[in-house]
């Protein structure tokens, strides 16, 4: 068998699929509208600013622009103050002596230096734990192996522990290290690397950070750090010579709060979050057909999974992730997570999220799920009115690249998509795209790209191809809100055939697979309406029924025995119209618009 490794036979396009969406050829059409102009927020188990693709956008801005722990878990106290002895030492946490480089920026007058200490396998992620115990376990096995072998012929050339006098004691001298050598072997056990911490203020104003990585006080050797959103400069968790023992390739950015007392070390959870961002906007000078959706966009990395809880998300995180990308700008956010809720559509983040797409104006993109094909399997906060839920696709052209198929077979919604409609009667999945890709992770995997599949890949797709949208509108000087782009998306979505030939149904595929070409015509045609930004809620209530979709529900789901076998079944329906709450009074007093109720 022939092997060949030119770059056309390695790189296929729907490794990183762009063509579903129509995103290759509004680039093709629109070459500056490619996410230029737009931030994008991913939250997720944070990004490797490292990583192949995530250094530059198209036009040579840097691709990532922060990164933020929203979790807790890279944070380290640094409240100790503490400062210069006169030789240029201070005594680290560890009681490790720190050298202080002569040639570091100055502090900044009346500041002290600030200590804390951190345990590696704190901040690494799961997978690179192991590997890193891994190593280290086969570096002290073989010298724990060279001294108890000689240990052992030493005392099997040596006098018996029986024997008398000097010869004796020296007999279980050596017997008794043989005995605790074992002992040490059998109780091994790795707490891995222990890093001192510093952390300064420099004369300029600006906090500095250094992670004694060398574990020998040599700061020197290691990276001196400001925050990542001003300099945007990353470290990595390795020696200088860590090529001679366990390399980890883990990239840190870092961040300074509560005025020095509290230091972040912002590390990814997993590889997830760079994989996203990958298919969102990595940017390949070199190999084009490799991009991201959007390449021209700029990326803020929002860690909301916990290395804590591997990778897992929590309510926290996530609120506090909203708060910090309103705070930095970001126009569109990426939620590839998900979770069973039982009731839809209520609790704390989704009241944040509200806030954040309905005032501020954020669009919010989200997974739909994995636990199809049975109805009402969506998850949070997909099932929220406020996101737009993505359903995963997958096309033709990406099953021979990605899955390895010989015979072409028909474009197919993956059967373990999750399905709406939510347990309120609400479409749940708003649109679909392609569900699959080839796209970078993390160094510490060491791999440059990885497959993946799942709705969370196939939200990111849809989030690069809205991005590539209001690029083009910024780039015009075009006004948007989340009402009239989900509006274009939605109603501009192609419905498709499954693999018998009959449509998707509208509960998998939701409104249609996006097409961003369209999307952007449509707009260009109805996006100046008066009433363009109006979004509506509807309130459904069933009668004789007391579950979810029977009081206050978004739509009607007659799902009951005593409603799928009565003749008729009376329901009534409110639907209220919204406009932003600093939308003029006037354009509230002109709304008047008919809604007409139709059956999906």
């Amino acid at each position: 068998m022939t092997v060949t490794t030119t770059r056309a036979a390695a790189h296929e396009p729907a490794e990183q699929p762009k063509d579903e969406i129509g995103a290759s050829e509004f680039i093709r059409k629109y070459p500056s509208y490619d996410g230029r102009g737009i931030i994008v927020g991913v939250f997720d188990t944070g990004v490797d600013p490292g990583a192949p693709g995530l250094q530059t956008t198209s036009d040579g801005k840097p691709k990532m622009i922060d990164l933020v722990d929203c979790t807790g878990s890279g944070d380290v106290d640094t409240s100790k103050e503490t400062e210069l002895e006169a030789d240029g030492t201070l005594k680290g946490l560890s009681g490790r002596s720190l050298t202080v480089p002569a040639e570091w920026p100055d502090r900044a007058a009346g500041t002290k230096y600030r200590l804390g200490l951190k345990r590696a396998f704190e901040l690494y992620p799961r997978p690179l734990v192991a590997r890193v115990k891994a190593e280290r376990r086969r570096r002290h096995d073989e010298t724990q192996r060279a001294v108890a072998e000689e240990e052992r012929r030493k005392a099997a050339l040596g006098p018996l522990p029986t024997a008398e006098g000097e010869a004796g004691r020296k007999g279980a001298e050596l017997a008794a290290s043989v005995s605790a050598l074992d002992a040490c072997d059998k109780a091994y056990e790795d707490g891995g690397p222990v890093y001192d911490v510093l952390t300064y203020k420099d004369e300029s104003g600006v906090w500095r950070v250094c992670v004694d990585t060398s574990e020998r006080g040599a700061l020197g050797e290691a990276a001196l750090l400001a925050p990542f959103r001003v300099e945007g400069k990353y470290g990595t968790l390795d020696a200088a010579d860590a090529a001679s023992g366990a390399e980890t390739l883990c990239n840190f950015a870092v961040e300074v709060a509560a005025d020095g007392a509290r230091t972040t070390l912002c590390v990814d959870a997993g590889s997830h979050g760079t994989h996203v961002a990958g298919i969102i906007g990595a940017h390949f000078p070199d190999a084009p057909e490799l991009n991201g959706i959007a390449p021209g966009c700029q990326i803020v990395g929002f860690k909301i999974g916990d290395t804590r809880l591997d990778g897992m998300e929590t309510g926290t995180a996530l609120v506090r992730a909203l708060g910090a990308a309103i705070e930095r700008g970001v126009h569109i956010i990426n939620l590839s997570f998900g979770e069973y809720a039982k009731v839809d559509d209520i609790g704390r983040f989704t009241a944040a999220a509200n806030l954040a797409v309905h005032k501020h104006g954020l669009l919010f993109v989200t997974s739909a799920g994995n636990n199809g094909p049975a109805l009402s399997t969506g998850g949070a906060p997909g099932t929220s009115s406020c996101c737009i839920a993505v359903g995963a696709y997958c096309s033709s052209a990406m099953m021979g690249p990605q899955y390895s198929l010989r015979a072409k077979l028909a474009d197919i919604q993956y059967t373990w998509s999750s399905r709406g409609p939510t347990y309120d009667g609400h479409l749940n999945v708003s649109v679909s795209a392609p569900g699959g890709a080839i796209a970078p992770v993390p160094n510490w995997t060491l791999q440059g790209r990885q497959l993946m599949n799942g709705t969370s890949m196939a939200s990111p797709n849809a989030c690069g191809g809205i991005t590539l949208l209001l690029s083009a509108l910024a780039a015009r000087g075009e006004r948007w809100s989340p009402a009239s782009i989900r509006r274009a998306i939605e109603t501009t979505a192609l419905r498709t055939p499954n693999a018998t030939g009959s449509a998707v149904e509208v509960w998998a595929l939701g409104r249609g697979l996006l097409q961003v070409g369209a999307a952007l015509s449509w707009l260009e045609e109805h996006g100046g309406h008066a009433h363009c930004d109006v979004r509506f809620e509807l309130s459904a209530t069933t009668h004789g029924c007391s579950t979810a979709a029977g009081t206050g529900a978004r739509g009607v789901y007659l799902r009951e025995p005593q409603h799928s076998s009565a003749s008729e079944v009376g329901v009534d329906v409110f639907v209220r119209p919204r406009l932003h709450e600093e939308a003029p009074n006037a354009q509230r007093v002109s709304l008047d618009v008919g809604v007409t109720l139709q059956p999906s």
